[in-house]
């Protein structure tokens, strides 16, 4: 995974939220969110909110013991983190 993926998959998600990428009609982007996180070409099918939710998780450093509220939080967190430190520059 480059940091030119990480970044764009952090663009994505200062916009959007991982709660809202759910049913069919999202599958092509959680699919090519998938594909900037683990550099595989991969099939929609094993593209599902769960699989793009747990390689989020990785990249974030997140703790897999916490709740899925506080999860989502962190990946917020994360995703806006570089956002302040631009804004702020």
């Amino acid at each position: 995974m480059t940091t030119e993926n990480i970044a764009t998959v952090k663009r994505f998600l200062q916009n959007e939220s991982l709660r809202n990428l759910a049913g069919p009609r999202n599958a092509g982007i959680r699919q090519r969110m998938m594909e900037c996180m683990t550099g595989v070409r991969m099939p929609k099918a094993k593209c599902g909110v769960n699989a793009l939710e747990s390689e989020v998780f990785k990249a974030a450093n997140i703790d897999t013991g916490l709740c899925l509220a506080r999860k989502w939080d962190a990946v917020d967190q994360w995703a806006h983190a570089d956002k302040a430190t631009n804004e702020t520059l």
